[in-house]
């Protein structure tokens, strides 16, 4: 089971040495996903199992204003960054955390120029307010 926020105009904020605030952001998700652990021993007649959390994603899309500045920029980093979404019209903190970015790019289609990025948690727990 995966637990989903997502929404339009979201402010997406990455942190690392500076920080990257995407105002015009068209498109945030962020997921985290669950499986459940096996804690079966010897003496188990039947497979025991607890839920447990796995893992944490967000992606993001953006129309471009600026490439020196955008998520290809972005992509280039390594190390750890900070992510945080506040959610559209409020001040509040919707999803927070430590993670990689596994992928930032731009797309030329048709019409608008976007680009988008995904950043997977570094194994430490993201913070969800409830």
């Amino acid at each position: 089971m995966a637990s989903v926020k997502t929404g339009y105009d979201a402010t997406l904020t990455v942190t690392s040495g500076s920080t990257y605030t995407g105002g015009e952001l068209t498109n945030v998700r962020a997921f985290i996903s669950e499986e459940p652990v096996d804690i079966s021993d010897l003496g188990s007649i039947w497979r025991e199992r607890e839920n447990g959390l796995l893992d944490w994603e967000i992606a993001g899309t953006k129309n471009v204003a600026a490439m020196a500045s955008g998520f290809l920029a972005l992509a280039r980093l390594v190390g750890t960054v900070t992510v945080s979404i506040k959610e559209p019209g409020s001040t509040g903190i919707a999803f927070s955390g430590v993670g990689i970015i596994t992928r930032g790019g731009v797309d030329f289609p048709m019409g608008a120029t976007t680009e988008e990025i995904s950043i997977v948690g570094d194994g430490t727990a993201p913070s969800v307010p409830a």
